[in-house]
């Protein structure tokens, strides 16, 4: 059970124990971590070697990028972004869930892939295929070229809204 007054004197403080590390951050990025804030949360992607970074817009289709290299990992996920902003809240790369996919279900029809949720972020690795990626993690193969999309028709984009900023490495 999280005791929530030593969170509130952590970010106060701005710094974190945890199994005998003790790692200093500011109270923003706190409130970021803690998914406290959603929009203006300071960028890690600074702290991250060998990593690059792409913006992966809602209102567009596939995006192609370049990697420098084949890299091999989603090292970080930020940003927001939604299928309908007007309507639903900003969500990650996990897509829209719980009530909100339950609000979504009668347009389903107008998913990008019906086996995922509205705003998941998929991406498409070349000679495999495209997959559902929710969080940083190991991608099936190492790659210099990668497209990604949200999950939403191509026809029913204009209602969109956000990015994500996705960050690949080793």
């Amino acid at each position: 059970m999280t005791d929530w007054n030593k969170v509130s004197a952590v970010a106060a403080v701005g710094s974190v124990f945890i199994a005998g590390l003790v790692a200093v951050f500011t109270p923003e990025e706190i409130k970021c971590f803690l998914k406290l804030k959603i929009n203006n949360c300071p960028s890690t992607t600074g702290k991250l070697n060998n990593s690059k970074c792409f913006d992966v817009s809602s209102k567009q289709g596939w995006q192609s990028f370049e990697l420098p290299s084949k890299l091999t990992r989603i090292v970080s996920i930020e940003g927001y972004w939604s299928v309908d902003d007007k309507n639903y809240r900003p969500v990650s790369a996990e897509g829209h869930t719980g009530e909100a996919a339950k609000k979504l279900e009668p347009y389903n029809q107008y998913k990008y892939d019906q086996r995922f949720p509205f705003g998941a972020l998929l991406v498409d690795i070349p000679q495999y295929h495209y997959i559902w990626i929710s969080q940083p993690q190991q991608l099936p193969r190492p790659t210099a070229q990668v497209s990604m999309r949200i999950n939403d028709d191509d026809n029913t984009q204009s209602d969109n809204a956000g990015s994500l900023r996705v960050c690949f490495g080793l």
